[in-house]
């Protein structure tokens, strides 16, 4: 989960902290979540200013992806 870089109070998705309203840090690296029900995210392979390339797999379909997340 993320936590507040202020107050480092946990809290789910990326919103202002329940706390004091700052904004959520992003975990190091989301390997090992699923997004969309459809998308396991195995490894994170870039990384730049635009955004991350997560090494992806497709649960049902079991074919490997590159999911890039934006910031």
């Amino acid at each position: 989960m993320p936590s507040c870089e202020r107050c480092g109070q946990s809290h789910p998705g990326d919103c202002a902290c329940p706390g004091d309203g700052a904004a959520a840090a992003r975990p190091a690296s989301l390997a090992g979540v699923v997004l969309d029900e459809r998308y396991l995210l195995e490894e994170r392979i870039g990384a730049g200013g635009l955004g991350e390339i997560y090494r992806a797999k497709h649960v049902r379909m079991e074919r490997t992806f590159a999911v890039k997340l934006l910031p």
